[in-house]
């Protein structure tokens, strides 16, 4: 009986409108801080175990092994310096979802072109262990670019 009050407790946390939108972007924030450091295991803790990544024009990317893969790619050959612009958060029953733009570069480990980045993304996140975590993130290129 004390496992599972203390289970709704952690839970009830997560659900509290006060500090739900603020605890919500924190982690969005805490995902980009952690890929503009290249710290794989900080980025892909943001994730639920099964979570899945929906990239634009792409495959999806299921689950945290997948998802570490993918970042590990990432930053072996390019180092992030992005910024996030949150523009909505709401919570259902038991997720929420945030809605932004993620600003910014890639710039390449190996000489090359940075790329530039204007993605508007979807991140749905669900309390996990008093957590909240990204269960599934969508993104596409932004409509217009802003002028760099």
């Amino acid at each position: 009986m004390a496992l599972f009050s203390c289970v709704c407790a952690l839970a009830t946390a997560c659900m509290s409108p006060e500090s739900v939108e603020s605890d919500v972007r924190a982690r969005i924030d805490h995902l980009i801080e952690a890929s503009n450091r290249r710290d794989l295991d900080a980025a892909v803790d943001s994730y639920c175990q099964d979570a899945v990544l929906h990239p634009p024009g792409g495959e999806e990317v299921r689950g945290r092994d997948a998802i570490r893969a993918r970042y590990a790619s990432l930053y072996d050959n390019w180092q992030p310096s992005l910024s996030v612009e949150h523009s909505s958060t709401s919570l259902a029953r038991d997720s929420a979802t945030d809605h932004g733009f993620i600003h910014g570069r890639l710039e390449p480990v190996t000489p090359g072109e940075d790329r530039i980045l204007e993605d508007a993304y979807e991140a749905v996140l669900h309390c996990d262990d008093g957590v909240w975590r990204v269960h599934e993130l969508f993104w596409r290129p932004r409509a217009t670019v802003r002028a760099q």
